[in-house]
């Protein structure tokens, strides 16, 4: 599964640089084939879009929940807690709400 993993971790990192982007937090989740899904996450120290560094903290997330020889219907790996990627790491994210019924957007 390590693999899969690392393919994951490569689209979600090349799909973070593509919108210089980087995440602080890093989500895996598993489902198995009696359908029991595993959802953990872990907060980074800092944000990044580095897909080696996704993918060691989702093999770590991955592997200390569940056996890599158990039956697998879904894998998934995710980034959130987005920062532009030309800040700073100590930069606060940046929140927007997005417009309701054609309102204008408001950024706080």
């Amino acid at each position: 599964l390590y693999p899969v993993l690392a393919r994951l971790a490569a689209r979600v990192a090349g799909s973070l640089e593509a919108k210089e982007l980087r995440g602080k937090t890093v989500t895996v989740k598993a489902r198995l084939a009696d359908f029991t899904t595993f959802t953990r996450q872990m907060t980074l120290a800092a944000p990044t879009n580095s897909d080696a560094a996704i993918l060691e903290t989702a093999w770590r997330l991955f592997s200390k929940e569940l056996s890599p020889d158990r039956s697998f219907r879904l894998l998934g790996v995710g980034v959130s807690g987005f920062l532009s990627a030309s800040l700073g790491a100590d930069a606060e994210p940046e929140q927007f709400q997005l417009p309701l019924f054609g309102e204008e957007a408001y950024s706080g």
